[in-house]
């Protein structure tokens, strides 16, 4: 049987990313982007040259925050997945 965990839609991933960024550890996500993406690695920083919220990967790979809909299988409710 598969469980998931569910961030209500009104809360956002900051937590978790920061948290992340913090322990510096591995994550995966899943995002919206014209249809699901996955990308995997270690935040590094949030990019500072962007006008949106992005985050930066390890490999180089740029993230939107408000396009990710799960991190490490949390899962926001608002996604439609289900």
């Amino acid at each position: 049987m598969a469980a998931r965990f569910n961030v209500h839609f009104t809360d956002d991933f900051t937590g978790i990313i920061e948290q992340l960024i913090a322990d510096k550890k591995h994550a995966d996500f899943i995002m919206d982007i014209n249809g699901w993406e996955r990308a995997a690695g270690v935040i590094i920083k949030p990019d500072d040259n962007t006008n949106t919220e992005f985050i930066q990967l390890d490999n180089g790979r740029l993230i939107n925050v408000n396009s990710i809909i799960a991190i490490n299988g949390i899962f926001k409710n608002d996604c439609t997945c289900y």
